[in-house]
């Protein structure tokens, strides 16, 4: 585990989004896992990612969004993924959407 330290606005979160490909670097080259995170190469992809500070999570089951977005991850791990909803006491069968804030970060 590691931690990036810095005042607001000194680019911690800019960073982090160039590794994982989501901005672009203005200037110099960015490598990660052996990647050029900019070509958006599907097998970067699967491993690199972060979860921004604010999204939108539609109004459908846990199961169900699993069921329409696990394909997208060839790594995906359902019982895995099932022991951590058990975990983070998080219900199953709950919609996304009747989740507070924190339980939508967990998923």
């Amino acid at each position: 585990m590691y931690g990036l330290l810095g005042k607001n606005g000194t680019g911690k979160s800019t960073l982090l989004k160039n590794i994982v490909g989501s901005l672009f670097p203005t200037q110099g080259n960015i490598e990660a896992l052996g990647y050029n995170p900019g070509k958006r190469q599907p097998a970067f992809l699967q491993d690199a990612f972060i979860v921004p500070e604010e999204f939108y999570l539609p109004d459908v089951s846990i199961q169900k969004f699993i069921a329409s977005n696990a394909l997208f991850y060839p790594k995906f791990n359902a019982e895995q993924f099932n022991r951590y909803l058990q975990e983070f006491d998080i219900p199953a069968d709950n919609s996304l959407q009747q989740m507070s804030y924190g339980q939508k970060r967990k998923c």
